[in-house]
């Protein structure tokens, strides 16, 4: 099952780590190393990085038709 706070923990994220266990997350990601999760926790990165560019860019191109509709310049 995903969760989001347990593959930030598995991908060496502390940020959402409250107690003092902060060392313990480079172990985990010790334990990933050559496995398909890690595999899988890097495409989902990646894949993450990439919507996020796609997003960004919807949202000007949505923009700049907005602009043209109304006749504005770029």
């Amino acid at each position: 099952m995903y969760c989001k706070h347990r593959i930030d923990i598995l991908a060496g994220s502390s940020d959402a780590i409250i107690s003092d266990n902060l060392i313990e997350i480079a172990t985990i990601k010790q334990w990933l190393i050559g496995t398909p999760i890690e595999d899988a926790i890097q495409s989902l990165m990646s894949t993450e990085k990439v919507y996020l560019s796609a997003k960004k860019a919807l949202t000007k191109a949505k923009k700049d038709l907005s602009k043209a509709l109304r006749g504005e310049e770029k």
